[in-house]
């Protein structure tokens, strides 16, 4: 479970300095429009945009 929630961080914050290079934004500044616009596809119901943030590897995992 550790593995996967490391690989799960790695690829997120992979995703937010990349496109904090294509948009020169700071890395904070990244994160934050990154979120903004995950919130803003989950709440008008686009959830293909909304995965497009996560890996095709990314699983979800609930405690037994």
């Amino acid at each position: 479970m550790k593995t996967v929630c490391k690989i799960l961080i790695v690829s997120l914050l992979t995703v937010f300095v990349i496109t904090a290079k294509a948009q020169s934004l700071s890395p904070q500044d990244a994160i934050v429009a990154a979120m903004k616009n995950s919130e803003n596809d989950w709440n008008n119901g686009k959830l293909d945009n909304f995965m497009k943030m996560y890996t095709d590897s990314s699983t979800m995992m609930y405690p037994a």
